[in-house]
C-alpha cells in the first residue's frame, strides 16, 4: 500500500508538474518503480485474502485507471471485486459477524473498500461495455458513514456524538450515484 501511495502521488505530480520536462520524467520514472514493485506482489496479494491485500489491489486498480488504456484496470478491478466477494466485503457486518467481533473501525474500512472497488468496476464496465461483476441484489453492505478520518477513535461513537467534520462527503455522494449507474447498466 505504501508503494502504491508513492506511485500515485508521483504519477499525479508528474502529470501536473510545471517545472519542466526533465522533472516530470524523473517523477514518472520513480512512480513506475514503486508501481512495478507493488505489481510484483500481485500473486502474494491474490493468495493472501486479507482486507489489507484488497486495499492494496484497489490502489493498483485506481493507479491503472490513470493510464491511457483502461482494459488493464478493468481486468484488475474485476479480479479485486472477486476477492471482495470471497472475503464477504459485499455483505453487511451484521450478517458476516453476528457476534460483533469486528471493531467499528474495521466495519467502516470494509464499507469503504467495497464501495471504492464497486464504483471503479461500474465506471469501467459501463464505459467499456463489459459485464458488471455484481448486481444490486447481490450485496447488502451499507454506505460508509461520514466521519473525520483524523479521529478514527470516534468510530465507536454514535453519529450524532462525533465532531461533525468529514472531508469525503463528495465520495459518499459518488457512491450513491454509482449505485444508480449500476442499476442503469444492468
Amino acid at each position: 500500500m505504501v508503494h502504491m501511495v508513492f506511485a500515485i502521488m508521483m504519477f499525479q505530480d508528474a502529470a501536473r508538474n510545471h517545472n519542466g520536462k526533465e522533472s516530470s520524467e524523473a517523477l514518472n520514472s520513480s512512480s513506475d518503480i514503486h508501481y512495478h514493485f507493488a505489481l510484483s506482489k500481485f500473486y502474494d496479494l491474490s493468495c493472501s485474502h486479507t482486507l489489507q491485500d484488497v486495499q492494496a489491489m484497489a490502489m493498483i486498480c485506481f493507479h491503472l485507471r490513470g493510464f491511457s488504456k483502461p482494459d488493464c484496470s478493468w481486468i484488475m478491478a474485476s479480479h479485486t471485486m472477486t476477492l471482495c466477494k470471497e472475503l464477504g466485503l459485499h455483505r453487511s457486518a451484521k450478517i458476516v459477524d453476528p457476534g460483533n467481533t469486528l471493531s467499528a473501525y474495521d466495519v467502516e474500512i470494509r464499507k469503504r473498500v467495497f464501495w471504492c472497488v464497486l464504483t471503479l468496476n461500474v465506471g469501467l464496465s459501463g464505459k467499456l461495455g463489459r459485464p458488471i461483476p455484481i448486481r444490486m441484489d447481490d450485496f447488502d453492505i451499507e454506505m460508509p458513514e461520514p466521519m473525520d478520518d483524523d479521529h478514527l477513535n470516534e468510530c465507536e461513537l454514535p453519529l450524532e456524538q462525533r465532531n461533525g467534520r468529514c472531508m469525503h462527503h463528495i465520495g459518499i455522494q459518488n457512491f450513491k450515484l454509482y449505485a444508480i449507474f449500476l442499476e442503469m447498466y444492468m
